[in-house]
């Protein structure tokens, strides 16, 4: 078939089929500029090219990388060199990259990170720090759902928005932290976090091991988890108070593991990107 669409100027390059009989060959203005009539394939490219090199192109590019790495609201003075290095490449969307990579805007971000993990990225780091064994159940599309992204159902063909206020709420933020402890305690279907290969029910300090499993290491900002996890209070007693079986402590530490496990992970150092 394409080869007898070849003689009416049908052209087809890996997935992209260009067809000569439903193309505009008639003269037309695109964005300022005059096309002259009887162009074919090389007139899209040429358009193309235009589009690229186009100003807005340059901070609308800017701009999306900027919001996806550095902040929903990005600094003008980052649009602007971004903007500029992405002009004076050509078009080079690496160069673009390379210069996000080196601004004090990325860095400052990342070592005070203000930019909330979306609930798919929320959702794929907790199972990936706590190393989950994972079955497939139709329930985690519903923990989706609940943190106000579900999968597939994005209408517009732009996909989900990278502004992290759109799915941050008093609601989605109790569905985070139901989900972090949950999981950490095998209360998930299709989940299961083996604790004992990380943190032995025998360790005294527990907190430092799961800190550093969770967060690499980092000190928990959050002044309530921070006070909950300290060495030298022990364990949160009243959550063992009435129970006397003869493996109490194995039991309790087993326990405390899990809950220390599900704070952290619901915590806002976790849950910041």
């Amino acid at each position: 078939m394409l080869a007898a669409g070849q003689e009416l100027g049908y052209a087809q390059q890996g997935e992209f089929l260009f067809r000569a009989d439903q193309h505009d060959a008639e003269a037309k203005t695109i964005l300022g500029q005059v096309v002259a009539p009887g162009g074919g394939l090389e007139e899209g490219e040429q358009l193309l090219s235009r589009l690229a090199h186009h100003p807005s192109a340059a901070r609308f590019l800017s701009y999306k990388l900027a919001r996806r790495f550095v902040a929903d609201d990005p600094p003008e003075e980052l649009l602007e060199r971004l903007s500029q290095r992405y002009t004076q490449s050509g078009g080079e969307v690496g160069e673009v990259l390379r210069e996000l990579v080196n601004s004090p805007e990325f860095w400052e971000q990342a070592l005070h990170p203000t930019k909330v993990k979306s609930p798919l990225a929320y959702f794929l780091s907790a199972l990936r720090a706590v190393d989950a064994q994972m079955l497939v159940d139709r329930n985690h599309h519903n923990w989706l759902n609940r943190m106000g992204r579900p999968l597939y159902v994005c209408a517009p063909p732009t996909g989900y928005p990278e502004d992290s206020r759109e799915w941050v709420s008093s609601s989605t933020l109790i569905h985070r932290i139901n989900f972090a402890n949950l999981l950490a305690e095998n209360r998930i279907g299709g989940l299961r976090v083996e604790w004992w290969r990380h943190v032995s029910a025998d360790d005294p300090n527990p907190s430092q091991k799961l800190s550093q499993l969770l967060l690499g290491g980092k000190a928990l900002s959050s002044e309530l988890s921070a006070q909950l996890l300290r060495p030298e209070d022990g364990y949160p007693r009243p959550w063992f108070s009435r129970s006397t079986p003869a493996d109490l402590g194995q039991r309790r530490n087993r326990l405390l593991i899990a809950r220390l496990g599900g704070l952290i992970l619901a915590s806002p150092d976790f849950q910041y990107r």
